[in-house]
């Protein structure tokens, strides 16, 4: 047993107020943690865990779609003020969208960029396998239906699908980033 002294000239109830001032305390505590946790988890969702970390590391982060330099000519690269991202500009790719209801009337024209590292992917290598490439993003954006490119997760799922399969057909990791820098939908 604990040896508590109460004096005799404390009011009643002095020992049951302190506990439950502890007891405040504990929870204004485990909400406050709670409310952190949930703000990291919509950073991480919002951001992405890779923006996340590069901003803890102090790494400025990668270029998004304002960013990018459009050379003038598709299919050209070039340098951005880092000297380690190149962007490889793709030629549009028109295609239907898939209809639950039957026969789609409806298109998505979209043109892509691909930030590189050339260190890690020369130039030649992406200029080698556009055909490729170009191969493997028509068969994915020809299953999309309008559903799937609605907001901007699904825009971010499009992104994050194109990404894999542009590292897929050049098989190392020097793509970083696939850029949609520009869509329609008619």
């Amino acid at each position: 047993m604990t040896d508590t002294t109460v004096s005799p000239d404390a009011p009643p109830g002095t020992d049951e107020k302190r506990g439950g001032a502890r007891r405040k305390l504990l929870i204004g505590l485990l909400l406050g943690g709670l409310f952190l946790g949930g703000l990291a988890a919509g950073a991480v969702a919002y951001f992405g865990p890779a923006r996340l970390i590069e901003a803890f590391n102090g790494q400025a982060p990668a270029a998004s779609e304002g960013e990018a330099a459009e050379p003038s000519a598709p299919g050209t690269a070039e340098t951005e003020g880092s000297g380690q991202s190149s962007v490889f500009l793709m030629e549009d790719h028109i295609v239907n969208l898939v209809s639950a209801e039957g026969p789609s009337t409806r298109y998505v024209r979209v043109r892509l960029a691909i930030v590189y590292d050339p260190a890690l992917t020369p130039i030649g290598t992406l200029q080698e396998r556009k055909p490729h490439l170009r191969d493997a993003f028509l068969g994915f954006l020809s299953q999309l239906t309008e559903r799937d490119l609605e907001g901007s997760y699904g825009l971010t799922m499009l992104r994050e699908e194109l990404l894999r399969r542009a590292r897929a057909v050049t098989g190392d990791r020097g793509v970083r980033e696939v850029l949609i820098t520009d869509l329609v939908i008619q």
